[in-house]
């Protein structure tokens, strides 16, 4: 679990608002932007869930409404990070129109494949809350608590979760282990904090420029994996043929 701090998340509001995009959007258009610079796809599909309590009549029912929904995002690979979010913008607004569409339609429809060992349509998920933890649940007659689970076998491959608070930003990931180690994920939390600063400096940097290593990761490719340099022996020589005299 990591924190970023009240400015950064004052800052990332401040750069949505300018754009006319919400939190949600900007923070998912950074996690693609993440994605597409570690695999280099030019097609990133993220899932993320949504209420789906849009409608009047069903605000006060009970029940689990929860639709998921599939957000695509294609990279020409020389935008720069407002290009995104504008995609990003316009992706999301438009799935909110169909979000009365179920998934299990959206596969149907699509003919996908289904597989045991993968989610179909994407295998990456987004959650964004904003909700507040630990709100007292009132209803008529009802003594209700909050009640908290936690899964031991991840949903899918990727998980990324941000929960907005008044001071901060918790950014989790959840993986599966079959296909990441516990360093992998660390180091994607650190370079998604670097993004995050990166992309706030200069919203309008081409992705493929901005920077999300470290200075210890910098200081490794740079400094130690290109440290060539070795002394030879002074008392061992060594026979040179130029091409000429291998013919000769």
């Amino acid at each position: 679990m990591r924190r970023l701090p009240r400015e950064i998340k004052d800052q990332l509001n401040q750069l949505a608002q300018h754009h006319q995009a919400s939190l949600f959007m900007t923070l998912l258009a950074i996690f693609q932007v993440l994605l597409y610079r570690y695999t280099d796809q030019k097609d990133i599909v993220v899932g993320t869930p949504i209420a789906n309590r849009h409608y009047k009549e069903i605000e006060g029912l009970i029940g689990f409404f929860v639709n998921t929904l599939a957000l695509r995002t294609t990279f020409e690979g020389n935008e720069t990070f407002i290009d995104v979010l504008n995609k990003v913008k316009e992706t999301t607004l438009q799935a909110y129109q169909h979000q009365d569409v179920s998934f299990e339609q959206l596969v149907d429809q699509l003919n996908v494949t289904r597989e045991l060992n993968r989610n179909p349509v994407f295998q990456v998920i987004f959650n964004f809350q904003n909700a507040s933890k630990g709100a007292p649940l009132t209803l008529k007659q009802i003594q209700a608590e909050p009640f908290y689970s936690s899964y031991l076998i991840a949903k899918f491959d990727l998980s990324l979760n941000i929960h907005e608070n008044e001071e901060t930003l918790e950014v989790g990931i959840e993986y599966a282990t079959d296909l990441f180690e516990a360093g992998t994920i660390e180091r994607m939390g650190d370079h998604l904090k670097k993004l995050i600063k990166g992309i706030i400096k200069n919203p309008t940097q081409d992705i493929q420029t901005l920077s999300f290593l470290t200075k210890e990761e910098k200081h490794q490719l740079l400094i130690e994996w290109n440290d060539t340099k070795t002394d030879y022996p002074e008392d061992k020589t060594c026979l040179l043929y130029t091409s000429d005299a291998a013919d000769e």
